[in-house]
């Protein structure tokens, strides 16, 4: 299926199960704690609180959230992953917040788990390194969020895909699912858009969507590259010299030229133009790296862990492409890996 726009920028499709909870369907639901795998049932043996019982438990690709009732009523969410090895617990919340008077439910994805509240209200959390962040709302709105954006969905607003823009800057609110209140819970679109942070970020902004700006390591033309970002890529501006300004783009620094950046109210409008290419490989033999260097060993799953189509920023030289994932740390990738389109 073809993005909302031309880049992985919209990883709803993917977090997005289905305009229905109806749609969704795991490999396997368990009836009874009897029924779970011997390692998960011995580990809740352990870690339940006295009087607490299972209330919901499936199994989703390497995925396997349980759900928990405590003896005050609370919802608890255990989350374990099929390895070699067996199964292991890979998050253990504490009590999880109720919804406008509503108990949690939870649905899951490949890699990522929803916390439904009512018909048609959940919130999806992405697993990114070792953390569970909120990047997708499906309610009054509906729309998805990454650390230095919100995007909202046609879906609900019936709005033309190609009307739909990014709003740009730092998103202030919490995002990780075991520190997550109801407060912390955006309704709408409007109240995610005002934990928008604008102040220090700014957004490529080339006047051919399709040239690139380069990332330098210092505020010279000449100076070496870190690679070539296309229009949508944000930044973290650290400081202005001349022409320049010190960026950051997860734990990349270096330069870019002001006169291609865009800042404020400038950043309204400006759709991403980055490159839309799919990953034709199976993601295990993908090899995620910090630098366009294969004398460092590639990234474990632990440190980077994003989607598929996480958007493609930029490029680097022939052989490497520029990732970004929801919690705005990026990574190389051998070109290799992926084709023009959908592959």
């Amino acid at each position: 299926m073809k993005r909302l726009w031309i880049s992985a920028w919209m990883a709803l499709l993917l977090l997005c199960f289905a305009s229905s909870a109806s749609a969704w369907g795991p490999e396997r639901f368990y009836d009874s704690r009897e029924d779970l795998p011997i390692e998960v049932n011995a580990y809740l043996e352990r870690h339940l609180k006295p009087g607490e019982s299972m209330q919901t438990a499936h199994k989703n690709g390497h995925l396997l959230p349980v759900l928990t009732k405590t003896q005050e009523d609370a919802r608890r969410l255990f989350i374990f992953e099929e390895t070699e090895a067996g199964f292991a617990c890979i998050l253990e919340s504490g009590e999880l917040p109720d919804f406008q008077g509503f108990k949690p439910g939870i649905m899951s994805n490949l890699n990522s788990i929803s916390l439904t509240y009512r018909e048609l209200t959940y919130f999806t959390f992405t697993r990114l390194g070792g953390r569970w962040l909120l990047s997708y709302v499906y309610g009054q709105d509906e729309f998805t969020i990454q650390a230095y954006s919100i995007v909202r969905s046609y879906h609900i607003s019936r709005v033309n895909p190609q009307d739909i823009f990014p709003d740009y800057g730092r998103y202030t609110g919490e995002r990780d699912l075991v520190k997550m209140t109801e407060a912390d819970f955006p309704r709408s679109y409007a109240e995610a858009l005002s934990k928008l942070d604008k102040d220090g970020i700014a957004v490529v902004n080339n006047p051919d969507p399709q040239d690139r700006l380069h990332l330098r390591e210092k505020p010279d033309r000449s100076s070496a590259s870190l690679g070539k970002f296309y229009t949508g890529t944000p930044v973290q501006v650290l400081q202005r010299k001349g022409d320049w300004y010190r960026v950051r783009l997860g734990h990349l620094e270096g330069w870019m030229m002001w006169a291609y950046l865009a800042e404020g109210r400038r950043m309204a409008g400006i759709k991403p133009a980055f490159l839309d290419w799919s990953q034709k490989e199976d993601r295990s033999r993908v090899h995620y790296f910090s630098h366009p260097d294969t004398r460092n060993p590639a990234l474990p799953a632990e440190v980077w862990t994003g989607n598929h189509n996480d958007p493609i920023i930029g490029v680097f030289e022939e052989d490497w492409l520029i990732l970004m994932n929801d919690a705005g740390d990026v990574c190389y990738v051998f070109r290799r890996a992926y084709s023009p389109g959908n592959g």
